[in-house]
């Protein structure tokens, strides 16, 4: 038994942890952040668990670690140094991308795992 109540390999419980983990690192506004509590929260994963298939949420979940990484990077170039770690950072992202064709496939699902990141 896992916290998503069954077995760790159900397609629903797999979409659950994935909508879990967009939810969890979502850019949201200042507005929306004052908002935010426990009702809302299920209001809007129960939305994406109706209206959104896993790959959807998978892209979501990747612009969101791409607007992190770009935030990242604004700081560090205000930063000493941090034109440095720009290059480093950007050269750091494509050799990712490069490297991206690695599949996980689970029940016929594939995902490009390097793509996520």
């Amino acid at each position: 038994m896992d916290s998503y109540g069954g077995n760790k390999e159900d397609p629903v419980n797999i979409k659950e942890a994935i909508i879990d983990l967009y939810l969890a690192i979502k850019i949201r506004s200042t507005e929306e952040l004052d908002r935010i509590n426990d009702g809302n929260l299920l209001d809007e994963k129960s939305k994406l668990i109706e209206n959104f298939d896993c790959f959807q949420i998978l892209e979501y979940i990747r612009s969101s670690i791409e607007i992190i990484m770009n935030l990242k990077i604004e700081d560090l170039e205000k930063n000493d140094g941090g034109k440095k770690n720009l290059l480093s950072a950007t050269t750091s992202q494509l050799t990712n991308h490069e490297n991206a064709h690695e599949d996980t496939s689970i029940d016929g699902i594939s995902v490009e795992s390097k793509n996520l990141i």
